[in-house]
């Protein structure tokens, strides 16, 4: 892990009724849209989102 993704604020979200790998897409495509968001890591499996942030 590199200083920057040290410093870089993480949001964990939970994403319940995500069942598919496929929809790792749907989810990462809406919230990708999101002012501030820079990546997104959908988790079927986790039923989680993982969101890297600008805001802090």
């Amino acid at each position: 892990m590199t200083t920057a993704e040290k410093q870089t604020p993480t949001a964990v979200l939970h994403v319940g009724g995500m069942y598919r790998g496929s929809e790792n897409a749907v989810v990462e495509t809406v919230l990708a849209r999101r002012p501030g968001v820079l990546d997104v890591e959908g988790n079927a499996a986790g039923q989680s989102a993982t969101v890297p942030s600008t805001h802090r």
